[in-house]
């Protein structure tokens, strides 16, 4: 399935990039969108966009949001809810931009 992302003129293939940029568009400002979606494929290089991914050091969700964060956001809705897990990233970056992603360094940061 080819769709375009609006706000950034792509086209992908993957119809779970697709989801994400919706959420995406849904959470982060406009600036931000472009690599948000960048480290959102780069942390699930393996299988592009899954949510259900889990890390070496038990990150989850497309994010890969670390183990130190579970106080704050719950690890099973990151897990299970797209939304969910795009809102806490969303949370994360206010506080330190694109900092906590170690894969931020692939993508064009804007912060």
């Amino acid at each position: 399935m080819l769709a375009t992302v609006p706000w950034a003129g792509q086209t992908v293939q993957n119809i779970k990039a697709v989801e994400v940029a919706l959420v995406v568009a849904r959470y982060f400002p406009v600036e931000a969108r472009q690599t948000a979606m960048c480290i959102g494929y780069w942390e699930t290089r393996g299988e592009p966009y899954s949510n259900d991914l889990v890390g070496a050091a038990g990150e989850v969700s497309v994010w890969q949001i670390h183990p130190i964060h579970f106080n704050r956001f719950d690890r099973r809705q990151l897990i299970v809810d797209m939304g969910y897990a795009t809102w806490a990233a969303r949370q994360l970056y206010d506080e330190s931009g694109f900092a906590p992603w170690s894969t931020a360094p692939l993508c064009k940061g804007d912060r």
